[in-house]
């Protein structure tokens, strides 16, 4: 009944609602400096908006509930934009025209977790969503399988083995998937409620995109690590970000790292190396992970900690602490050769990393009518 009505209530917004406001066009070409994100105003309402190298935005379309991350489609011109557990559809954008170029429903008794990545050919959309039926204690993560050049048509799913993945990419010259496999029950009927912390098991699953086969599994130190966000550096280095489940005073790591080794024993996640009091600090919580294109760097955003942390990837080593008021996003911007991150008030920062190692930080922009959401990308 509530997967019905939501449907119905999406159908209708869509209907009357999804059209762009304060679009430009874009000369093809151009919307390779695209960045999307999901975004809500102060009245509660919600959008898909993709902003520009200067952080200005250039198209932004009302939605019935909130996105989530998104993927930027640029052979096909399109990005599509993930609704937020438990969600049940995928808006497809026409980024050359700011217009919406389609919605994508959920399959029956399948919804989304709010992430995909695209096949090694580009072929394919994989996305991650929760396999549910009546009993909220019972439930599997899939990979849903989706043919973007007959009309993203869903053509079939993998079973990745384990409860609630999250955010998947795909490892560099290869289609092998790697996802963040939470490890927390969820039902749509119980909303957001966690229903099996007390025996939740989480990993990073690696799993063949062609065949569906799992070949690794590698779980964090402790069970009770969620580990949720990711991004795989261009030499195949895995940075993963975790939400820790447990005691509200405990002071775990919660970033890691991890190199896939086909066809061998896998190594175990490598913890990123703080203090105590830098990993207190971030409140248990990690929400996006971003690399530099050099894979010397990646930032990790805590918005319950209202910090971001550059890290050395080579060494596991804390470099920088910025203080950023409700900051979740986090992207690496060629043109501005930085890190941008975007925060729940409506701004954009820009963190940038000289020869040296030393940093600095400024506002890029700052949009008093919207509050950015959890992800940047582009």
């Amino acid at each position: 009944m509530y997967r019905r009505s939501f449907i119905k209530a999406a159908g209708l917004g869509l209907g009357v609602g999804l059209a762009p406001s304060a679009l430009a066009l874009f000369p093809k070409g151009e919307t390779d400096e695209l960045i999307l994100s999901a975004a809500s105003d102060r009245g509660g309402h919600h959008f898909v908006t993709a902003i520009d190298a200067q952080g200005r935005v250039r198209f932004k379309i009302p939605t019935p509930s909130r996105a989530h991350g998104s993927l930027l489609l640029k052979k096909e011109g399109l990005a599509v934009f993930f609704s937020r557990r438990p969600g049940f559809e995928m808006l497809v954008v026409d980024t050359y025209t700011g217009k919406l170029h389609q919605q994508i429903t959920a399959s029956e008794n399948r919804h989304y977790f709010g992430h995909g990545c695209q096949s090694h050919d580009g072929r394919y959309l994989y996305t991650t969503e929760n396999a549910f039926n009546d009993d909220p204690l019972s439930g599997h993560g899939v990979i849903g399988i989706y043919d973007i050049a007959d009309n993203f048509s869903r053509i079939g799913e993998f079973d990745c083995q384990g409860i609630g993945p999250h955010q998947i990419e795909r490892l560099p010259h290869s289609n092998t998937l790697v996802i963040a496999m939470g490890g927390i029950l969820t039902h749509p009927e119980r909303r957001r409620e966690k229903l099996n912390i007390a025996t939740m098991r989480s990993s990073l699953c690696y799993l063949d995109g062609d065949s569906g086969e799992v070949l690794a599994q590698v779980e964090p130190p402790n069970p009770q690590l969620s580990l949720r966000h990711l991004r795989v550096s261009s030499d195949a280095k895995v940075i993963a970000g975790a939400q820790y489940q447990g005691d509200i005073s405990e002071m775990l790591p919660l970033v890691f790292s991890h190199r896939f080794l086909p066809g061998q024993k896998q190594q175990e996640l490598v913890p990123f190396q703080a203090d105590e009091l830098t990993w207190l600090g971030l409140k248990q919580y990690i929400a996006s992970v971003a690399v530099d294109p050099s894979n010397r760097y990646a930032i990790t955003t805590a918005p319950r900690g209202d910090c971001v942390d550059l890290w050395s990837i080579n060494s596991g080593r804390q470099l920088n602490r910025f203080s950023i008021k409700d900051v979740a996003g986090a992207i690496w911007q060629p043109k501005q050769q930085g890190f941008l991150v975007s925060t729940g008030r409506g701004e954009l920062v820009l963190l940038r990393i000289n020869a040296e190692g030393s940093t600095t930080s400024h506002r890029l922009a700052i949009n008093n009518q919207l509050r950015w959401d959890n992800h940047l990308f582009g």
